[in-house]
């Protein structure tokens, strides 16, 4: 039997809860937007009804593309603020232009590898950049990884 509560009302806005020293105001979207094959919305939220865990069918989530030739991916996790968990397919030859991380990115490549100016990562290795950092990337192989952004990136070409 379990403690935890089988319904949670969600009406408030501020910080994260373990993050009270946060200065900004988080939306109650942002604080508990989950995907489930598709993202919970917040009317469901505001029912109360919370899962413990979100199991996400990865095979069923459809490949997108990610407005750069010969990458796609497909989203797994991400928030209203831009928070995201995706899966990456970079085509072999498949460049990203020079861009920052504005927060901290983590990578974890699961098949082949890419490059960037500090060097290659492969399958198996896993990549983190800290917030500010700037590069380009690029695969010759080909690859498929897992990467974990708090912000979207801000591209410059």
């Amino acid at each position: 039997m379990s403690d935890r509560p089988k319904r949670v009302t969600i009406d408030e806005e501020g910080p994260r809860e373990g993050f009270q020293s946060e200065k900004k105001v988080i939306p109650v979207a942002d604080k508990v937007r989950q995907t489930e094959g598709q993202h919970m919305n917040v009317e469901t939220l505001q029912r109360g009804i919370l899962p413990d865990s979100t199991l996400v069918d990865v095979p069923s989530v459809p490949w997108q593309p990610t407005g750069f030739a010969g990458i796609d991916w497909k989203i797994l996790m991400e928030t209203e603020s831009g928070m995201r968990t995706v899966l990456m397919r970079w085509a072999p030859g498949a460049r990203l232009p020079r861009h920052e991380h504005v927060a901290l990115e983590q990578t974890f490549v699961l098949e082949g590898s890419f490059s960037d100016h500090s060097g290659t990562c492969r399958a198996g290795q896993y990549v983190w950049r800290r917030a500010g950092s700037q590069h380009d990337a690029w695969t010759d192989e080909g690859c498929l990884m897992i990467a974990f952004f708090l912000e979207p990136n801000t591209f410059f070409a």
